[in-house]
C-alpha cells in the first residue's frame, strides 16, 4: 500500500523554510517580502510561494474594524490590534449594562470547545482577582462563525516598555513601575492562576491622577487556551507560530504541560525586566526565529543569557541611545546595572526554576531591598559586599576602628622609615670609626623600638581582618538553611558546606580565641570624666564583636555541624533504602500497581473517582493496605531515626490484619509516622446540619451558613497527631512540649513519648516539617480527612463521641471543677497516647479532641473559596493569625 500527499504540501522542506514563511506572513506586503528574501535561490522560491499559499489559505479572514460589525452582544467600533492568537477589537456592550470593553476573537485552528471548557474552569479564579494592575475578564463566547472571544476590560495605555522610553524614565522608576507588575502578578497568583505570556504588549501603562500605573492583560488567557510550546501547539502549520518564544520560560519550551508552575511567570518577569533595563532581549526575536523549532526550544532551555551590564556594552551603537531614555549616560548605566542588578534579573531567568525567585512576591522584596541600598537575595554575596553592607550598618563603630587603623598604618610607616635611618646611620657610624658609640647605641635602641612598632601595627591589622569572620558566618548560616531535605541531590552541597563553609570558620577560631585573650588584657574600662580614646574605643569594639562571634561559632561548629554531618550520612543511604529497605514486606513497585495496573487502569476502589499516578516518595516505605480502610499506609524512615540507629535496622510496622483492631498499628516511644493516601474526591465543607439546640451552635458565626464545595486531589495524611517522640528525633532532641515525658498532672496518667507534642507555634513547626520534606496540611485537606466521607457535625453519633475523642469530661472535672463537664468519662485528664481511641473511616485517629493542630491556612475573615487540588485559602503569608484543627503534619 502507497501513501499520497495532498497536492498543496511541501515534500521535505528545507530548515530555513519554515522561519523564512513566518517572516513573510509579518511584513505588510507578504509577496514582495517573499521575492526580496529568495533573491538568489531559485530552488527555494517555489515551495516557500506554495507554503505561503497554503497557511494564508487556511487562515480565516479576521472581521473587519468597519462600524456596525456584531458579535452579540457586542457592537465592534473599531480594531485595536492582531497578534499570533487572534484579534482584539474595541467593542460596545449595551446590555445588560452599557460599556465599552476589549474584545478578542480566536483565531480558528484551535478546538473552540476545549478553549471554552478550560476557560470556564479558570473564570470562577480570575472573577475573584480583584487588583489594580489587573484588567478584568468579563465574559466568553463564541462568534457565530464559531470562534471563540473573550470580553475584557478596555485599557487605555501603551507597553510599558514604551511608556518608560517615550517618558524617559530613570532606572528607579523603572523599577518603581515593574513592581507594581509584580503586585498584580502575586494577586492572581494567590487565586491559583499563571499568566505565562507577561510580555510588554500585556502589560499596559495609563496615567491616572498624574502617575502611571500599570494593567495586566489577558491574565488566564493563555491557561484557558493552552498556550504553551509544544511542537503540537507552538507550530499548528509550517511558518505559523503562536505565543511569544522570546519571553517563554525553559519549561515552556519543554514537553511537560504540567511542569509550568508560579515560578514561569517568574522567568518572564526576569525578560521583562532584562528590557526595561537593557532596551533589549536576553535573545533577540531573529535570534529565535532564524533558528527554527528545535534550535529555539534547546536556546530558551540551555543557552544562557548575557548580564544585563555585560550586555549594554556588546551594543555600542546604540548604547548611548538607550542611556539617555534612562536619564543618564553610557559609563553610569553600566555601572548602576552591574551588581545587584545583574543578580536579581539572572535569578529570575535560571534555567533550573528551584533555583529562581520561590514567588514574584520575592521577586519584589529584593527589588525594594536594592533601591533601599540593603543585600539582596539574589547574589551569591562577596566578603566584600557582605563587608560594605557591614559597615553601612555599624558606621559609627567602625569610624573609631578606620582612625586606629589609619595611625597604625601611618605608625608603620615612619617607625619603618626611622629604623631603615637608624640602621644606615649605624652602619655609618662603624664605618667612620669614630668615638661616637654612645650616638651608635641610641640609634640602635631607637630602630629596635620602631621594628616594635611595626610588629604591633601588624598584629592589630591582622586583628581587625579577622572581622571578615562575622561575613563568613552569615553565609555558613544562610548556606545551612538551603541544605534540607536532606535527599540525595544534596549531597555535593552538604559536603562542600563541611569542608569550605564550616571548614573555614574552624581553621580561624583558635586565631580568634588568641585575639580575644589578648584584648580582654589591654581594654580596661574608662571612667566617666576620662577622655574619650578612640584606640580603646576601637578595640573594645572588636573584642566585643570577636566575643559574639566565638559564641555563635560554638554553635555552629557544634549543634549545626553535627546536624549536617547526621543528614549527609541519612542522604547518603535514604534513595537506597527508599526502593530497598531490608525490613519493608512490600516494595513501592507492588504498591504502585496495587493502586493503578500497568495498562493504567485503577486497581484499587478507593483511588477511582481522581487518578492518581504513584511513583516513590524519597524517604517512605510502604507498609500496606490497611484491611479496614482498604487505603495504603506509608511510613516515614526519618522520623524513626535517632541519628545513631542504622537507618537498616529500623522496624516497619505491621498492621492488625484480623478481627475489631484489623488495620490497627501499636504506637511504641520509637514508632515514627505513618502516613495515609487519602483518595482525591469532591466535599461539602463546612458546619453541616448543626442543631440550633447545641451547645456547639453559634448563630454569630457565619461558617455555619456557609458551605464550600472543594475538589481535593489525593495525599499523604499523619495517621496520629505528631507525637512527642517523633518531634524529638525530628529536631535533634529538643522537647517543647509543655506537660514533657514523665510528668503527672493533677495524678492523671504519666506522659509518655508516644503523647501528641504541644505548645509548638506555627513557624517553628513549618521550619522544622520543611527540613523533612514534609507540611502542614491544609484546613481543607485536615477537613476532608476528619469527615471520611461522612456529612455530619461528627465523624461519628454525638453519643459515642468518647470512643473516639479525648475531651474535656468528669475525669476532667474531678481535678479541676471549673472545667466543663460531659456526660462521659474517658479516663485522661490531658491529652492521650495517639491512637487510644478508635479511628474515623479513613483510618485517622484523634480528630476531634485530644490537642488542636495547625494548618497551612491563616484565619482570613470572610472566608474565601478554597482553591482547588489542595484547598488552600488565600496567601498565608499575609495573614498573622493561624487555624488550628487536626492532624499535625502531612507529606509534601
Amino acid at each position: 500500500m502507497a501513501a499520497t500527499q495532498p497536492d498543496d504540501a511541501v515534500p521535505n522542506p528545507p530548515p530555513e523554510l519554515e522561519s523564512l514563511v513566518f517572516a513573510c506572513l509579518e511584513a505588510e506586503d507578504p509577496d514582495a517580502e517573499l521575492d526580496r528574501r529568495t533573491q538568489g535561490r531559485p530552488d527555494l522560491r517555489p515551495a516557500a510561494r506554495r507554503l505561503l499559499a497554503r497557511v494564508r489559505a487556511r487562515e480565516e479572514p479576521t472581521p473587519t474594524a468597519s462600524a456596525g460589525l456584531q458579535i452579540p452582544p457586542y457592537h465592534i467600533l473599531s480594531e485595536l490590534g492582531s497578534g499570533g492568537m487572534g484579534t482584539v477589537y474595541l467593542a460596545e456592550q449595551r446590555a445588560p449594562i452599557k460599556r465599552r470593553v476589549a474584545l478578542k476573537v480566536i483565531k480558528l485552528g484551535m478546538d473552540t470547545k476545549a478553549v471554552l471548557a478550560r476557560f470556564e474552569a479558570e473564570r470562577q479564579a480570575l472573577a475573584m482577582m480583584d487588583h489594580t494592575s489587573i484588567a478584568k475578564v468579563f465574559d466568553v463566547g463564541v462568534t457565530p462563525q464559531g470562534r471563540p472571544y473573550f470580553a475584557m476590560e478596555y485599557v487605555k495605555g501603551v507597553p510599558i516598555t514604551r511608556y518608560c522610553d517615550d517618558n524617559k524614565l530613570s532606572i528607579e522608576d523603572r523599577l518603581a513601575l515593574f513592581r507594581q507588575v509584580c503586585s498584580g502578578v502575586q494577586h492572581a497568583h494567590t487565586k491559583g492562576v499563571i499568566h505565562r505570556d507577561l510580555t510588554p504588549n500585556n502589560v499596559l501603562v495609563s496615567v491616572q491622577d498624574g502617575r502611571p500605573v500599570a494593567k495586566i492583560i489577558d491574565f488566564g488567557l493563555a491557561r484557558a487556551t493552552d498556550h504553551k510550546l509544544t511542537e503540537k501547539t507552538l507550530f499548528t502549520e509550517q511558518g505559523v507560530i503562536l505565543g511569544t518564544p522570546e519571553y517563554m520560560s525553559p519549561e515552556q519550551a519543554g514537553l511537560n504541560a504540567l511542569d509550568i508552575d508560579m515560578r514561569s511567570d517568574v522567568y518572564t518577569l526576569g525578560v521583562l525586566l532584562y528590557e526595561l533595563l537593557t532596551g533589549s532581549l536576553p535573545f533577540s526575536r531573529d535570534q529565535l526565529r532564524q533558528a527554527g523549532y528545535d534550535k529555539m526550544c534547546a536556546i530558551i532551555r540551555t543557552q544562557e543569557p548575557e548580564r544585563p551590564s555585560t550586555k549594554i556594552t556588546k551594543v555600542r551603537k546604540d548604547t548611548q541611545l538607550v542611556a539617555q531614555l534612562r536619564r543618564t549616560d553610557s559609563d553610569k548605566l553600566v555601572r548602576r546595572l552591574r551588581g545587584d542588578l545583574d543578580w536579581v534579573v539572572l535569578k529570575c531567568l535560571e534555567k533550573d526554576r528551584t533555583r529562581r525567585y520561590e514567588t514574584v512576591s520575592q521577586l519584589a522584596e529584593d527589588v525594594q531591598r536594592h533601591l533601599d541600598d540593603e543585600t539582596v537575595l539574589a547574589r551569591a554575596p562577596s566578603v566584600g559586599y557582605r563587608l560594605a553592607k557591614f559597615a553601612r550598618r555599624y558606621r559609627g563603630q567602625l569610624a573609631a576602628a578606620v582612625l586606629v587603623l589609619v595611625a597604625l598604618v601611618a605608625g608603620l610607616g615612619l617607625a619603618t622609615y626611622f629604623w631603615l635611618d637608624a640602621r644606615a646611620q649605624a652602619r655609618g657610624a662603624e664605618i667612620a670609626r669614630v668615638g661616637e658609640a654612645a650616638k651608635a647605641k641610641e640609634s640602635a635602641e631607637h630602630a629596635v623600638n620602631a621594628q616594635r612598632s611595626a610588629t604591633e601595627a601588624l598584629s592589630r591589622k591582622r586583628e581587625f581582618d579577622q572581622l571578615a569572620g562575622v561575613v563568613y558566618l552569615e553565609r555558613a548560616l544562610e548556606a545551612e538553611k538551603k541544605l534540607y531535605p536532606p535527599w540525595p541531590e544534596q549531597i555535593d552541597a552538604m559536603q562542600r558546606w563541611l569542608d569550605v563553609d564550616a571548614g573555614r570558620l574552624l581553621a580561624m577560631q583558635p586565631e580568634i580565641e588568641r585575639t580575644v585573650a589578648g584584648l580582654r588584657a589591654r581594654v580596661v574600662p574608662t571612667m566617666p570624666e576620662a577622655p574619650v580614646d578612640s584606640a580603646l574605643e576601637a578595640e573594645t569594639f572588636l573584642h566585643d564583636a570577636l566575643s559574639d562571634l566565638l559564641r555563635r561559632l560554638a554553635s555552629l561548629t557544634g549543634k549545626e555541624r553535627k546536624a549536617v554531618e547526621q543528614s549527609l550520612a541519612w542522604a547518603r543511604r535514604i534513595e537506597a533504602l527508599t526502593l530497598g529497605h531490608p525490613k519493608a514486606r512490600v516494595t513501592w513497585q507492588q504498591a504502585s500497581e496495587a493502586i493503578v495496573r500497568a495498562d493504567g487502569a485503577v486497581a484499587s476502589e478507593r483511588y477511582r473517582e481522581i487518578p492518581i499516578d504513584l511513583k516513590p516518595q524519597m524517604g517512605l516505605i510502604p507498609i500496606g493496605m490497611n484491611p479496614s480502610t482498604r487505603l495504603w499506609e506509608f511510613y516515614e524512615l526519618r522520623s524513626a531515626w535517632d541519628g545513631a540507629l542504622d537507618p537498616a535496622s529500623i522496624e516497619i510496622p505491621r498492621q492488625v490484619e484480623g478481627g475489631e483492631r484489623a488495620g490497627h498499628i501499636d504506637m511504641q516511644d520509637d514508632t515514627g509516622i505513618v502516613f495515609v493516601l487519602l483518595p482525591g474526591g469532591t466535599f461539602q465543607m463546612g458546619a453541616q446540619s448543626v442543631d440550633p439546640s447545641s451547645a456547639n451552635y453559634d448563630p454569630e458565626c457565619l461558617d455555619h451558613e456557609t458551605l464550600y464545595e472543594v475538589t481535593l486531589a489525593p495525599f499523604f495524611l499523619a495517621r496520629h497527631e505528631l507525637t512527642q517522640g517523633q518531634w524529638k528525633r525530628l529536631s535533634r532532641g529538643e522537647t517543647p512540649s509543655n506537660n514533657p515525658v514523665g510528668a503527672s498532672v493533677h495524678g492523671g496518667p504519666t506522659i509518655r513519648w508516644t503523647n501528641p507534642v504541644e505548645q509548638v507555634t506555627w513557624n517553628t513547626t513549618i521550619a522544622l516539617l520543611s527540613r523533612h520534606g514534609l507540611a502542614l496540611p491544609t484546613e481543607a485537606q485536615w477537613e476532608y480527612g476528619c469527615r471520611a466521607a461522612t456529612t455530619t457535625p461528627w465523624v461519628c453519633p454525638r453519643e459515642r463521641l468518647a470512643d473516639f475523642a479525648n475531651l474535656a469530661d468528669a475525669t476532667a472535672k474531678r481535678a479541676v471543677p471549673s472545667w466543663t463537664c460531659e456526660e462521659w468519662d474517658d479516663g485522661h485528664l490531658v491529652h492521650a497516647p495517639a491512637g487510644t481511641f478508635l479511628p474515623n473511616g479513613f483510618g485517622l485517629y484523634d480528630m476531634h479532641g485530644n490537642v488542636g493542630e495547625w494548618t497551612q491556612d491563616g484565619s482570613f475573615w470572610p472566608r474565601t473559596q478554597p482553591r482547588p487540588v489542595d484547598g488552600l485559602q488565600g496567601d498565608p503569608s499575609g495573614s498573622d493569625a493561624r487555624i488550628v484543627r487536626g492532624p499535625l503534619c502531612q507529606r509534601e
